[in-house]
């Protein structure tokens, strides 16, 4: 039998729109990829990338992966609708604010964290394989000081305008 050849992961694998969404690179390791639906590594080969992702198990994680995701886009969408609200009753949305941000952030934390993320610094926290985006780290700490300075004007009880309520709901949207 022929030596398999080895193949370096490439970034532009990333923006291939049968692999979009799911690839990311293994840190560490350059001949491997990682599956965020069926999280499991596998060897950097387009090909056999291509054929992982025709995988009945794949297909399987990946409705799951999708029907988790617009569940909370549907649980994000109704608390900003009441955040955007005139008639609000604002210990419920101070409640459901809450258990969004935590259960976001436990879709985000590596699940030996224990911190609250709601008074806590999570940016030591998040783990490089949670299933949002590519770049989350980055963007992750941009939105984690946005959430915690929120945090500190709703404890110190300030209210923010209008405009900047609306650009901070925007912020949370493209977080997800």
């Amino acid at each position: 039998m022929p030596t398999q050849y080895t193949q370096s992961f490439r970034v532009s694998w990333l923006s291939v729109d049968e692999l979009k969404g799911w690839l990311q690179p293994v840190e560490g390791d350059k001949t491997k990829a990682y599956c965020c639906y069926c999280k499991t590594d596998l060897n950097a080969k387009l090909c056999d990338l291509r054929k992982h992702a025709t995988t009945q198990r794949h297909r399987k994680c990946a409705n799951i992966v999708t029907d988790s995701r617009q569940q909370k886009i549907q649980e994000t969408q109704r608390v900003l609708k009441a955040f955007h609200g005139d008639n609000i009753d604002p210990i419920k949305l101070l409640c459901d604010l809450t258990e969004l941000i935590e259960s976001l952030s436990r879709k985000i934390l590596l699940p030996t964290a224990r911190v609250n993320p709601l008074t806590g610094d999570m940016s030591s926290f998040v783990d490089r394989r949670a299933y949002l985006s590519y770049e989350l780290p980055r963007s992750v700490t941009r939105k984690i000081g946005t959430m915690q300075a929120y945090s500190d004007s709703y404890k110190e009880g300030t209210s923010s305008s209008s405009a900047s309520r609306n650009e901070d709901a925007d912020d949370v949207l493209s977080f997800l």
